[in-house]
């Protein structure tokens, strides 16, 4: 599979916001549509280059890696923004769908749920992320640059 193939669809992220380092309670989620992304099922075995098929697995790649901010409290982590407009995450047990929807950010835990049953079949919980971002000596960043997110 070649990366050149990536850059033509969008996909819906929901966010699951803890309320601290310290306290992994889910207080808040957040909704993102990105562009620049696809799928495959099965999961992408980076050894041999070649996708392993397994029932109810997908490996998504999103190209839009400059907008990523990994999911964590410190540094430059998405959750230590107070303005998140403009910024994405990916964290295992966020909601991957594959497709831009209609529907708000939920407001809870029942309404999240309603929304993974719902897209149960375009998507799924996320199982692991993986963040490709390099950049060459002369500081220019890689073309094949992108975030890797899995279900499996």
């Amino acid at each position: 599979m070649k990366l050149s193939r990536l850059k033509n669809k969008m996909f819906t992220i929901i966010n699951r916001i803890p309320t601290s380092a310290d306290n992994p309670q889910i207080t808040a989620w957040v909704k993102r549509v990105i562009d620049g992304c696809d799928v495959q099922n099965g999961l992408y075995d980076k050894t041999n280059g070649t996708m392993v098929y397994k029932s109810n697995t997908w490996t998504a790649w999103l190209d839009d890696w400059e907008r990523y901010k990994p999911p964590m409290w410190v540094d430059d982590g998405f959750y230590t923004l107070t303005d998140k407009t403009g910024f994405y995450t990916a964290n295992t047990g966020d909601l991957l769908i594959f497709g831009a929807i209609d529907d708000p950010a939920p407001t809870t835990t029942q309404e999240f749920q309603t929304l993974v049953t719902k897209y149960r079949d375009m998507g799924g919980l996320i199982t692991g992320v993986q963040a490709y971002i390099n950049y060459r000596l002369d500081g220019t960043p890689w073309r094949t640059n992108h975030i890797e997110i899995v279900k499996g």
